[in-house]
């Protein structure tokens, strides 16, 4: 039962203080990933966003760090890096740009948004991105995904090869991975790449927690979009089942960009 207790989630300083590397899809290219998709009405922002599991140092050890904001001690021994990719209909851009007062079309042209055609998202233009742009770049794991709206999109990348994870919003699923997106932030174990609109995103959050110390995450109004948040979430929700890789990043000398 949600005792309706309602607060602003993550400080912008704490976000802006994570380790930052700008060119973060160059050092990402070939490395495992789980990814998560959150999948708008019809002419709302869609996010497709990755997660890389980066361990503290080669034998992936370290002293645990215990965290006041989990359920149980968390042990995050590893760092994690998150990507994400943002899309909205060509045809709404400018009436989005103006009922959220938000400039789309500048986080267009500077290559941060991707607009598919028509009035509606273009599910097709995302399953082409993930396989034949996305999929060449990073080793997907899994995707985690809301059925609500994506069915048309998860299915046919399911068809194509992908192992394709029903992640519902809802507290079972998403308040353990919330917990965790928190802790990575506090404790400056999210690395990001200074991505404006995930920025915005992460300002826009605020969560609900029940009597047990659960948590949700929801936007403040309806103009205040969280996609690429959820997105995120989704994809950690990936990683905290997803089994540890065989091998370490630090294996490749060309990895040394991870120790962040």
């Amino acid at each position: 039962m949600w005792t309706l207790q309602e607060h602003c989630w993550i400080d912008l300083h704490d976000f802006d203080a994570c380790p930052i590397l700008s060119d973060l899809e160059t050092a990402c290219a070939g490395l495992p990933c789980v990814a998560g998709i959150d999948v708008s009405t019809r002419n709302d922002l869609t996010s497709v966003c990755f997660a890389f599991k980066i361990p503290d140092n080669a034998d992936g050890r370290s002293e645990a760090h215990e965290n006041q904001y989990t359920q149980a001690s968390m042990n995050l021994n590893y760092k994690v890096a998150i990507l994400p990719y943002f899309y909205l209909p060509e045809a709404t851009l400018e009436q989005r740009a103006k009922e959220d007062s938000i400039q789309y079309p500048l986080w267009r042209d500077m290559g941060l948004l991707r607009v598919t055609p028509g009035e509606d998202i273009d599910q097709r233009q995302i399953f082409y991105d993930i396989t034949e742009e996305f999929a060449k770049k990073f080793t997907i794991q899994s995707i985690g995904f809301d059925p609500y709206n994506a069915n048309t999109l998860a299915l046919p990348l399911r068809d194509a090869g992908f192992q394709m994870v029903e992640t519902r919003q809802g507290v079972a699923t998403m308040s353990e991975p919330s917990k965790l997106f928190e802790a990575l932030i506090r404790s400056k174990r999210l690395v990001h790449s200074g991505h404006l609109l995930f920025r915005w995103n992460v300002s826009n959050v605020s969560v609900k927690e029940d009597k047990k110390e659960n948590i949700f995450p929801f936007k403040q109004s309806r103009k205040k979009r969280i996609d690429g948040v959820i997105a995120a979430i989704i994809a950690l929700a990936r990683m905290i089942v997803a089994p540890e890789s065989s091998g370490s990043v630090y294996d490749d000398p060309n990895t040394e960009v991870w120790i962040v």
